[in-house]
């Protein structure tokens, strides 16, 4: 099963690179300057991006065995260290820090992270949104505890932490928050389960927002996910970065989708 993953991935890869366009393809002023704001990925200070650098290198080289049963889409009892589950669920950092960017650049107030992992997202968009309010959710309680050390390192009541399955936690969080500017759907990655959590998040999304929804080509079920909001009229964009995809809610924007490198 892992080898036919791999194999559609590939696959997928060289299909995307040869349809990827360059920046010259983008006629909207806001899809030119957000994807320009994506490729330059500057942290607000070198110090932010050495402490989450640092921090990383600690959960990559941590050998302590963790046992659960994953919740998501791959499903089953995961027997594993620290430092093989955080290589396999953590964004690149340049990946996270272009998801941040993004989040940056409409001025997010709001933002919501379905699958915390071990925190380093979270905080890397923290440190390119000081002022946001990050609400983020996880399965797994063995791992949201050890992304509490990631969580601690933000500014005081900053990050909220919620530990449940999306489907618990979702409901109560849409009926307390409005006006969400931005999510990073990052967990659970299942055709059916994205399509739910989205159409939940949809009618508290701002009349601006994004939505980033990773490993869009984790399989031909997220693949398939992916063409379906790409086509939906809620969305006026969809960019396609092969590691991820925004889709970008703004009626200011014709329908239109790009793919592009990041």
């Amino acid at each position: 099963m892992r080898s036919e993953r791999a194999l559609f991935r590939l696959k997928k890869y060289l299909s995307f690179r040869r349809r990827s366009q360059s920046s010259f393809a983008l006629h909207s002023p806001f899809l030119y300057e957000l994807y320009n704001a994506m490729r330059a990925r500057n942290f607000l200070n070198k110090q932010a991006e050495d402490e989450l650098k640092n921090l990383r290198k600690v959960f990559a080289s941590d050998k302590t065995l963790i046992e659960f049963e994953d919740p998501g889409a791959r499903g089953g009892t995961i027997k594993s260290t620290v430092a093989e589950i955080f290589k396999r669920t953590s964004k690149p950092i340049h990946q996270a820090a272009c998801i941040s960017a993004a989040a940056s650049y409409i001025n997010a107030k709001k933002i919501l992270e379905l699958g915390t992992a071990f925190g380093t997202t979270s905080l890397c968009m923290h440190f390119f949104n000081p002022e946001a309010s990050i609400c983020t959710m996880e399965g797994v309680s063995a791992i949201a505890e050890k992304a509490e050390t990631s969580l601690a390192i933000a500014k005081e009541g900053s990050i909220e932490s919620k530990t449940g399955l999306f489907k618990d936690l979702l409901p109560d969080y849409i009926k307390e928050n409005q006006n969400i500017d931005f999510v990073f759907m990052d967990g659970h990655h299942s055709g059916a389960a994205s399509t739910d959590y989205l159409n939940q998040i949809y009618p508290a999304l701002s009349d601006i927002a994004i939505i980033a929804v990773d490993d869009i080509y984790y399989s031909s079920d997220m693949e398939d996910f992916w063409n379906s909001m790409i086509t939906d009229n809620r969305f006026e964009a969809g960019l396609d970065f092969f590691y991820f995809g925004l889709l970008i809610k703004n009626s200011n924007l014709q329908k239109m989708n790009f793919t592009l490198k990041i």
